[in-house]
């Protein structure tokens, strides 16, 4: 018994001490003979301090949450104001520095656990998964203005331009270049594919971070015959333009107009069965719910009422108009008259049946756009049409037609265009085709390293 016992006073390899108070404690227990002090030693030494390195998952998640609750603190501190991000080309500086002073760490102090881990499974897993859980936030919570005091009071409503966003994602950032300066040095052609990908996706983050302070969205209100040459943000500033636009056509087209049975008390649209639909055509039926039966007679995309009856008008506040006979089989009876959606000018006009009244539903646009001059510096005026979804450029700005004046509709006196200028787009459309390169490159690897076995 005396024998095992003094074999176990001997501390494996990795556990012997280095410090002399160490030594001297080993040294006094196996002077006493001690099992019991000899075991109470062990067991705190297998009891591991959580911050010991090399850190695991846990740590690793520890670390990246404290990078978005910094920035819940800085956007406590800061109030309302959006986190400031430089412009160009300091911002493209910055993001230089950083790529480059990592690539430096990375290289003198490769073999250091604090790099070890930061290009690690667990900080990759952490960070990645923290930074969803930010995207999912913007999701889950409403981001406009008007979200509850508490969602203002740590800016979980306007999320993109918080502190939790840019810290998390800076974090990120940083796990994401020191694991690609990994797979830089040593340089392997085998690598290329996951190179890649990472990079690709530094670009497209990087991009769009830096994006953020020098994209413009400018709102123009512009009305006939006068050039406007500057434009307000959401926040109400307003920006000059080096070009100016002037309006000189609208043009709009509608669907064709849809009868619809309306409720009296509520003055909305009843949702009831129609065949074969309810949109209107010279000597069409519709029925709906088998219970009405209208006959559509006249139909007047432009008209104007005179005597309680409509004719044929084209100018400023017509409407749409439609004379029909209704059928009701519940009182059996026939009704003839005008509905009309009405206008700016003039009020709708609708049938009274016995539950519902028969209406015609507001014009529906179709398409529209507007013609407009152009104004460049030493260059002519030019004309240009704008479409929606169809954009122009100009001067490193893209227009688009977004709105008008939806209550005077054609006769609209004003037209709204949206003048953008992105200039780091392009760069995320590079990380796009990089990513995209990566994963077919990846594919086609593997496909032949399975077919080499």
């Amino acid at each position: 018994m005396q024998n095992i016992t003094r074999k176990r006073l001997f501390l494996p390899s990795h556990w012997r001490p280095k410090s002399y108070k160490s030594k001297l404690l080993i040294f006094l227990i196996k002077l006493s003979n001690s099992k019991y002090l000899y075991t109470f030693v062990l067991m705190n030494k297998l009891v591991r301090n959580f911050w010991q390195i090399p850190w695991k998952l846990k740590q690793a998640f520890v670390i990246a949450l404290c990078f978005p609750m910094a920035g819940l603190l800085l956007d406590l501190v800061i109030g309302r104001n959006s986190v400031w991000i430089p412009q160009f080309p300091y911002n493209l500086i910055i993001f230089l520095l950083f790529i480059a002073s990592i690539g430096l760490i990375f290289f003198f102090y490769k073999k250091s656990q604090l790099v070890q881990f930061l290009s690690s499974i667990p900080a990759t897993i952490s960070s990645i998964t923290i930074f969803i859980g930010v995207l999912l936030l913007m999701g889950l919570i409403p981001q406009h203005p008007e979200s509850s005091p508490f969602a203002i009071q740590l800016r979980l409503n306007d999320i993109l331009h918080s502190g939790i966003f840019l810290f998390s994602l800076i974090y990120l950032l940083i796990i994401l270049t020191f694991t690609i300066f990994t797979r830089i040095y040593p340089f392997r052609w085998r690598n290329m594919g996951f190179l890649l990908n990472h990079i690709g996706l530094l670009i497209i983050l990087g991009g769009a971070t830096m994006d953020s302070s020098d994209l413009y969205r400018l709102k123009m209100v512009c009305g006939y015959n006068t050039p406007i040459w500057y434009g307000t943000n959401q926040d109400g500033k307003q920006y000059k333009l080096p070009f100016a636009v002037e309006l000189k056509k609208f043009h709009i087209d509608y669907y064709d107009p849809e009868l619809v049975l309306i409720d009296r008390e509520s003055n909305e649209a009843v949702k009831t069965k129609v065949k074969p639909d309810a949109y209107i055509k010279k000597g069409k039926t519709i029925k709906f719910d088998d219970k009405i039966k209208v006959t559509i007679d006249t139909f007047y995309r432009h008209a104007f009422e005179s005597k309680k009856i409509f004719l044929p008008a084209e100018r400023p506040g017509n409407t749409q108009a439609v004379k029909v006979r209704v059928y009701e089989t519940e009182s059996k009876k026939t009704v003839k008259g005008w509905v009309s959606a009405g206008s700016f000018i003039q009020y709708p006009h609708r049938i009274k049946l016995k539950h519902y009244d028969l209406g015609l539903a507001p014009p529906k646009p179709k398409k529209y756009s507007s013609e407009f001059k152009l104004y460049e510096p030493d260059q002519e005026p030019r004309t240009i049409t704008l479409v929606v979804n169809k954009p122009v450029r100009s001067m490193g700005w893209k227009l688009y037609q977004v709105s008008y004046d939806t209550r005077k509709g054609k006769w609209s006196e004003y037209t709204v265009i949206e003048a953008v200028k992105d200039p780091w787009l392009p760069l995320v459309y590079i990380g796009f085709f990089m990513l995209l390169a990566g994963v077919f490159l990846l594919t086609w690897q593997s496909a032949n390293w399975n077919r080499n076995g």
